[in-house]
């Protein structure tokens, strides 16, 4: 096996920079795409020395599956998979990377429990993304806090679908090995019985009881233990769980059947986020979740759910089985992620901004590009925080700033300002400010989707939601695609809410078909866009 080391190259067109990430079967790289001028993450699979010719065989199978099931996922909350490849008798994965993200298994231990309501965040997320993954035909069968990423945007994402199995495909593990770890295994996985999405509802909820208790719900010490526990015994009750009590009860059921379904388990997380769950109730489970999903399945779906009550806490005492011979596969957590937030659009050009008591939803794209733009009054440019190579950061003369990437024209329509990219004048972020601001962003977003859905050919929705975003009091995001002037494209928009006094609206868009490619630029305005004081 030939020694790989920074600045080796892969395929005769990958860089390999550095490690980010490690785990039990292999190490992703963060590296650079020389053939399409890129950063990207790679995942390089490393056999343990004790696995055969035999086993390397069906794991090699396994890996690749993996990339090609992921690969079929094209979702803001799961990460997007460019390629696949083999060097050294190895496959090699390329992802997209976006940075920084870490894992909420990270941010437990960094940070501590997360508050009921940060959580149920983190949950709607997930289940956005496993809603998309079930409609798909695939199962991800590894939910938990080290595969859940958490970006500085709010954005979260599920990633390492390495045990990941399609619906309808024959599975490739040894007859009598159990892959995953125990406390997020569920339990009719555990007994060795038929598997469906509702078996990731399960991992979300021990990855949930994990988020706010700050511990693993079913940890004996040892792997056997844990799956018996997780078979025949119930959890500690939570201590600091709060309105999301109901919630991890119901995906923690012992029966598939009667365990909470995903637009359920969405519905109450929402209310939880909005403040207005309440904790109790009564109501049955749904075991499929997604059994009816199109395939398309968004946030969209999630946000739209209505009329179904909490879930009953039922009893779920369950005699226990026989358990299978376990091998514990370490997942690779990777800092490499798909993600897209909410978009919204800009107000018509007409629309005088000093007399809205908001910012303004537009009604129409901004124009790609007008003749010459004035240029935006600023203070002069200088180096971006650390970690934004190639950005510059912009200072307007309002009083906020942002890293603008070298090259990208910045001009200014009024108050609005586009930052462009020079190649395509489709991909771009609209900065709408606002002195005037509305008390809360998601109840804004949501009347003005309602009144603004028409004006947008071939409307979809995504996502309308809140956000936790550090530079804001309150944010909320707005994500739809439509098509405009015969492209489709699709929208991020941010309401924030920086203070009583200002309020912005940071309008990404691009052409659908860019849209994964150039995301990383939205991050970094993400995190470095810092508000007048």
């Amino acid at each position: 096996m030939a020694t790989i080391v920074p600045e080796s190259i892969i395929a005769g067109r990958y860089r390999l920079r550095a490690i980010i990430g490690s785990g039990g079967m292999g190490v992703v790289w963060r590296a650079h795409d020389e053939a399409l001028g890129r950063d990207v993450a790679i995942k390089e699979i490393i056999w343990p020395p004790e696995m055969g010719p035999d086993e390397r065989e069906t794991a090699r199978r396994r890996a690749i599956r993996e990339a090609q099931l992921a690969a079929r996922l094209h979702h803001p909350n799961i990460i997007a998979i460019y390629d696949i490849l083999e060097e050294d008798d190895r496959p090699w994965i390329v992802m997209q990377l976006l940075l920084p993200h870490r894992s909420l298994r990270d941010a437990i231990h960094q940070d501590g429990p997360l508050s009921p309501a940060a959580a149920a965040r983190v949950g709607l997320g997930v289940l956005a993304a496993l809603q998309a993954a079930h409609g798909a035909g695939v199962l991800h069968r590894d939910v938990k806090p080290a595969n859940i990423l958490l970006g500085p945007d709010g954005r979260v994402l599920l990633t390492d679908f390495g045990i990941a199995k399609a619906s309808d495909s024959p599975t490739l593990t040894t007859s009598g090995v159990l892959m995953g770890s125990p406390s997020y295994i569920a339990p009719e996985r555990a007994r060795g019985g038929q598997t469906g999405a509702a078996a990731d509802l399960w991992g979300l909820g021990a990855s949930l009881y994990t988020a706010v208790e700050g511990r693993v719900p079913f940890d004996r010490g040892g792997a056997l233990a844990s799956l018996t526990a997780v078979v025949a015994e119930e959890p500690d009750p939570p201590d600091h769980a709060g309105p999301l009590e109901p919630v991890i009860n119901g995906l923690l059921s012992k029966d598939p059947d009667a365990r909470l379904g995903i637009d359920q388990a969405a519905q109450l997380m929402r209310r939880i986020v909005d403040g207005t769950g309440t904790g109790t109730g009564t109501g049955t489970g749904n075991g499929t979740g997604t059994g009816n999903s199109t395939g398309t399945g968004t946030g969209a779906a999630l946000e739209t759910t209505a009329g179904i009550g909490p879930p009953r806490h039922s009893d779920y005492r369950a005699l226990l089985a026989a358990l299978a011979l376990i091998v514990l596969a370490a997942g690779v957590t990777a800092v490499a992620v798909l993600g897209a937030r909410a978009p919204r659009h800009p107000a018509p050009a007409a629309a005088p901004r000093a007399a809205t008591s908001h910012v303004t939803a537009r009604a129409s794209a901004p124009p790609p590009s007008r003749g010459t733009p004035a240029p935006t009054p600023s203070q002069p440019s200088r180096p971006s925080q650390p970690g934004t190579a190639g950005y510059h950061t912009f200072t307007d003369s309002t009083g906020f700033s942002i890293a603008a990437p070298s090259g990208w024209p910045i001009s200014h329509d009024g108050h609005d300002v586009y930052i462009r990219d020079p190649s395509n004048s489709g991909i771009f972020l609209l900065i709408d400010q606002s002195d005037q601001p509305k008390p809360d962003p998601l109840a804004d977003w949501r009347q003005q989707a309602a009144n603004r859905e028409s004006s947008y050919p071939g409307y979809h929705l995504i996502l309308l939601q809140s956000v936790q975003y550090p530079q804001a009091e309150k944010a909320a995001d707005w994500e739809f695609t439509y098509v405009r002037d015969g492209v489709p494209v699709r929208v991020l928009n941010r309401n924030v809410l920086a203070n009583a006094r200002h309020a912005y609206a940071l309008y990404w868009t691009t052409p659908v078909s860019d849209w994964d490619a150039s995301y990383h630029y939205f991050q970094v305005f993400a995190a470095t866009f810092r508000p007048a004081s």
